[in-house]
């Protein structure tokens, strides 16, 4: 398999952009069963190519110097790909890796003779190695890469197959602040990778990848500018910033920039935030305008202590801007500790759980942050959430807690109405055994579709086995089966409505302990209701004079549970969120 040397000629070396293009690309390769080993420039003493031509004369193929050029040499024969990572310093390649590429002289022969349609140096032995150019630069548009394509076809003329790529990314400075927002393109940067191994070449479709802007040039005008202002010192030694103003284009009014508000840390290869500042104004790439949609909003972040300060971010026509300053329009207000909102931004505090501790709270319409996994998830390149459960029937997820139920629907109807063995019965069984089929072959059963199918197999074979529970031990049996297998999902990790509700929400949102929370609480009350249904049941049955007030009684608590479940989901983590002292000490999420 192929061995490749990769050149890294950015000063900043391992911290580099240029590294962090270079390593999916390489880690690609070696998935693809390649070799792999990194030569940082930065690390190496070369000194420069003092045209002496000692290395073509007195001592041929060898160089005057012995600095660390020689060993580097020796790499460079023996490699099969030679992969040159580089920022676009002037136009061109670094200093660095240019010094190094003039000491490969000792590899070339020095007589002239005529290849083609020009003149050139024949290689010195059998140095037939491909070459990959990986190049990143400040500005947004890939132009400023001609100068160094034309130098890279310069230097692969007399063999122009052997230039297999050039994968120029324009604006990589941001990569290291849109975190998981980027992940396609160092997906493609791997894939990249295993291509040149087994194939030699890109294929259209990741080349054409790799040429897509990483986010719109105004938007990367606009967070490059705004960085540099929070960069550059005023007189009294403080970040040159005016409140209230729209740091993403300088102006005082709202501007059609895009920015995040949402601190996300490190993903992939992204680089965590270094302040609070730039976790607002870095995250400007991972805004959805698709998930935003007609979404209107003023969110406000109010972050005290040291290093915090207060920023809004306006989310309207699809467009997301972000100012200094209070809004009297905000529609939800975050207010948070610095070192909070920036210990969530680096990845490590999960935001959720330190919404549940208390840690910030959040005022105003809530709902907004129910949404923020997919108003903040990448500009329309990520896999779009699923809305309901696999398979052909087109049911959303709380339709599937309807159908769960229709066994029972059938079993109260037969029973109540006196009908026969196999209405009552036998139906209910064979459907709860084909919705478990079904989705137990494009999901997994809920624990109310496993307890429903092996409930009414057990009494459906009992009754044909002539067997059948008295009506008085059935009508409690299914009661109590019911809220113990609702009340038993609050030791697992996912209540039983959340197994259900989970599709109403951003696909994220599945393991957010105050989503969990508000489902268990949910599913508690319910559990409870079917318990309290089962009281009744024995109630009619001890005491059958009174049976027209157990009847009356058992469906109280359905109706006041079905209100309950109405209202509590919208609530209940508002009032949390606003900073609640009062908690619920249940197994799902953190208790203050």
């Amino acid at each position: 398999m192929p061995h490749i040397l990769a050149i890294n000629g950015s000063p900043r070396g391992r911290e580099s952009n240029s590294d962090r293009l270079l390593q999916p690309f390489l880690a690609g390769a070696r998935e693809a069963g390649a070799t792999t080993e990194t030569i940082y420039v930065t690390d190496l003493k070369i000194n420069d190519c003092r045209g002496c031509f000692t290395c073509w004369t007195s001592t041929p193929g060898r160089c005057v110097f012995r600095d660390d050029m020689p060993a580097v040499l020796e790499k460079i024969k023996t490699a099969d790909i030679l992969v040159l990572a580089t920022p676009l310093y002037h136009f061109g390649m670094t200093a660095r890796l240019k010094r190094l590429l003039e000491r490969t002289l000792p590899l070339a022969d020095p007589h002239i003779i005529k290849a083609g349609d020009h003149y050139t140096h024949p290689s010195r032995g059998n140095f037939n190695a491909g070459m990959v150019l990986i190049a990143n630069c400040g500005f947004p548009d890939r132009v400023h890469f001609f100068a160094l394509e034309e130098h890279m076809r310069q230097l692969t003329k007399d063999r122009p197959q052997s230039l297999l790529a050039s994968i120029l990314c324009a604006g990589g400075e941001i990569l290291g602040h849109g975190g998981a927002a980027f992940d396609w393109y160092f997906k493609a940067l791997h894939q990249a990778g295993r291509e040149i191994v087994e194939q030699g070449h890109l294929t259209a479709e990741t080349a054409a990848i790799l040429a897509r802007e990483l986010v719109p040039r105004e938007m990367y005008l606009n967070m490059a500018n705004a960085y540099w202002d929070s960069r550059i010192k005023g007189e009294a030694g403080n970040l040159a910033i005016n409140a209230d103003k729209d740091i993403t284009t300088g102006s005082t009014q709202p501007s059609p920039a895009i920015n995040n508000s949402r601190p996300r840390g490190p993903s992939g290869t992204g680089a965590p935030p270094r302040n609070c500042r730039e976790a607002v104004l870095g995250m400007a790439a991972a805004f959805n305008p698709a998930a935003a949609g007609n979404l209107k909003a003023v969110l406000q972040i109010n972050l005290s202590g040291n290093g915090g300060g207060d920023y809004y971010l306006i989310i309207a026509g699809g467009r997301c801007t972000v100012h200094e300053g209070r809004s009297a329009e905000a529609t939800t207000i975050i207010n948070a500790p610095a070192d909070v909102w920036l210990r969530i931004a680096r990845g490590e505090l999960d935001g959720a759980a330190a919404l549940m501790q208390g840690l910030y709270q959040v005022t105003g319409d809530f709902s907004l942050m129910m949404k923020m996994n997919d108003l903040f998830s990448g500009p329309g390149l990520g896999k779009p959430a699923l809305t309901r459960p696999a398979g052909p029937l087109p049911l959303p997820g709380m339709a599937w807690l309807s159908v769960a139920f229709l066994p029972w629907t059938l079993n109260w109807l037969g029973t109540s109405l006196h009908l026969n063995l196999a209405s009552s019965w036998i139906a209910p069984a064979l459907l709860a055994l084909l919705i478990w089929l079904y989705r137990r072959f494009y999901n997994r059963p809920t624990w109310m579709e496993s307890v429903t199918c092996v409930y009414f197999l057990v009494t459906g074979l009992l009754n044909l086995a002539g067997k059948p529970l008295p009506a008085a031990t059935a009508d409690f049996s299914g009661y109590l089966v019911l809220g113990a297998a609702w009340l038993a999902t609050l030791a697992t990790e996912e209540p039983l409505t959340a197994a259900y509700s989970r599709w109403n929400y951003p696909a994220g949102l599945a393991t957010n302990p105050l989503f969990l929370r508000t489902n268990a609480i949910i599913t508690a009350v319910w559990g409870e209701a079917f318990l309290f249904m089962a009281v009744t049941a024995l109630g009619t049955a001890f005491m059958p004079e009174q049976k027209p007030l157990w009847l009356t009684l058992r469906y109280i608590p359905l109706i006041l549970a079905g209100l309950f479940t109405a209202w509590f989901p919208n609530w209940y983590p508002a009032h949390v969120a606003a900073g609640s002292k009062k908690r619920f000490k249940l197994k799902h999420g953190p208790a203050a």
